[in-house]
């Protein structure tokens, strides 16, 4: 049997090969028209208010532009369906989803007050809620927004108060350092440091819990009883067979004998000179009587151009840049200007300057504080009142209210020494004050026994004081020879950089030891 060879159709090939090239092209043109297909549906879908359809439709008309060169009317479609399902969403009041799509969104919507709006709401709706830490989160994005900052502070002080309730005295004091001069902080203050007195009253220290109760006692904040309780768990066997009126007789004798000491050591420390002298990085200036200033050392950026000035009544310095207050209550800076610590021209009313490092804090009459320069602190510090001193440091500002209690921008920088406060400064992470007993307290490692202490300067390197024997001290930990200072009892004034110090001597000369690579030293012949 004879088999056949199964012939090809030539003609049947050109035809599937046709519709197979046919079918590629008709792909190709979907492909190609595929964005001009999701921007027509997209396009049509927003004409109907489905923004939420056009929105999925115009971001895969957009996803594709680059490629095939899609018209630009999708981008912007697509930008105004987003502004729409937006503003849809927070007239819902539905904050929390129109922010995420606010921030998802960045690439095309610039910044617009909706974003603040949506944090201060959706703050707002957790504020009613009573989660008042979620809500402080959110305020804290906005506290330059209407009231934001106001509410912002009362959230603290519902945090406070819920963390005492706690028993969380730590977070409770954190909070209480960011607000202390509000009335319901102070009086929340006052029940903790009542807690933790009767705590060491009942430990292996309780004359520091004594102690505490005395001042309370001293200001009218605890009752007789009170004392008398305390003072007989302190000193069982000095009062077992004495009467309630001898143990309170005793102590107004010594509640008067240390306010005559206090009182002492505050008119020695008021007849001071006020920043007359101050440091920087690598230069010193020096406030003359006459309210022209002096200055040595580096010149880098200008930091000693104060030939010039006149009617200066205080000075200070950050790391590279000078300022001082002018008698008529404006401020004059030279010096480094990177982050705009310089720009203190239009300020009037001032009562106090205040330079560290990349920072310039301004006090004026009215109890505002202006900051400039790298830290932006004014909103941290809208709430505080009654400020009668002030000190930047690294990373926090500092003050003292009237009353001696303290407030930082930063809780870290406080501990619960810090009471009846006379003077305060702060440093990179701690800061130093003096108590009305003219004791050192301090948050750092940099602790000293100290007392009669007149002034204090404190670094990231150590504390300087000035004592009311007109001597001055170091603290151990700063690795820098003093010597030349340290047998003198007339000094008057101090300022310390961390690695070189300059002091003002009672007759107006000046003295200057430590580091003096670029001359900030060199201080003879400088007269007051």
């Amino acid at each position: 049997m004879k088999h056949r060879s199964k012939e090809i159709s030539y003609p049947a090939m050109r035809v599937s090969l046709l519709a197979f090239l046919l079918l590629l092209a008709f792909a190709a043109a979907v492909l190609w028209l595929y964005p001009y297909i999701c921007l027509q549906i997209g396009t049509r879908a927003a004409e109907r208010g489905d923004t939420e359809k056009a929105v999925l439709w115009l971001t895969r008309a957009g996803e594709t532009e680059q490629k095939n060169e899609t018209p630009k009317e999708a981008s912007e479609l697509l930008e105004q369906a987003i502004n729409r399902e937006i503003d849809r969403l927070m007239s819902e009041e539905r904050y929390e989803e129109a922010l995420a799509a606010l921030l998802d969104n960045t690439d095309s919507l610039q910044e617009d007050e909706r974003i603040l709006m949506c944090r201060y709401e959706l703050a707002c709706l957790w504020m009613k809620k009573g989660d008042y830490p979620e809500a402080e989160k959110q305020f804290s994005y906005v506290l330059s927004y209407q009231d934001a900052a106001e509410r912002y502070r009362e959230c603290g002080k519902q945090i406070a108060a819920a963390a005492f309730e706690a028993g969380d005295l730590k977070t409770a004091l954190d909070y209480i350092a960011k607000n202390p001069t509000d009335p319901s902080m102070q009086e929340l203050n006052e029940k903790i440091i009542i807690v933790q007195a009767e705590e060491l009253l009942q430990s292996e220290s309780p004359e520091a819990g004594l102690k505490i109760i005395l001042e309370l006692w001293q200001k009218g904040k605890m009752n007789d009883s009170d004392l008398i309780r305390a003072e007989r768990t302190c000193y069982p066997y000095l009062y077992e067979n004495r009467s309630d009126d001898e143990i309170l007789e005793a102590a107004r004798v010594t509640n008067a004998a240390q306010a005559e000491k206090r009182n002492e050591l505050l008119k020695q420390q008021n007849k001071l000179p006020k920043q007359v002298l101050a440091v920087g990085n690598l230069h010193t200036v020096a406030l003359r009587q006459d309210g022209t200033v002096l200055a040595a050392g580096d010149h880098s950026y200008g930091q000693c151009d104060v030939s010039g000035w006149t009617d200066i009544v205080s000075v200070s310095a950050g790391a590279f840049h000078t300022i001082g207050l002018k008698k008529d209550g404006t401020v004059v800076a030279t010096g480094d200007n990177r982050y705009g610590q310089c720009e203190t021209d239009g300020i009037h009313d001032a009562i106090e300057i205040e330079a560290h490092g990349f920072d310039t804090v301004v006090r004026l009459k009215d109890g505002s504080i202006l900051c400039f320069g790298f830290h932006n602190y004014a909103p941290l510090v809208s709430g505080w009142t009654n400020i009668k001193d002030l000190s930047a440091g690294g990373y926090a500002l500092v003050g003292i209210s009237e009353d001696g209690s303290a407030m930082a921008t930063s809780a870290s920088y406080l501990n619960r020494e810090f009471q009846n406060l006379i003077a305060i400064d702060a440093a990179n992470g701690y800061a130093a004050g003096i108590n009305a007993d003219g004791h050192l307290v301090s948050s750092s490692p940099f602790v000293a026994e100290w007392n009669d202490v007149l002034s204090i300067e404190a670094t990231a390197n150590g504390i300087l004081g000035l004592m009311a024997d007109g001597s001055v001290r170091l603290t151990q930990a700063a690795n820098m020879d003093i010597s030349v200072l340290s047998d003198r009892s007339d000094i008057i004034a101090i300022a310390y950089s961390g690695t070189h110090a300059a002091v003002l001597l009672q007759d107006g000369s000046y003295l200057a030891c430590g580091e003096n690579s670029s001359g900030q030293c060199d201080v003879a012949g400088w007269r007051r």
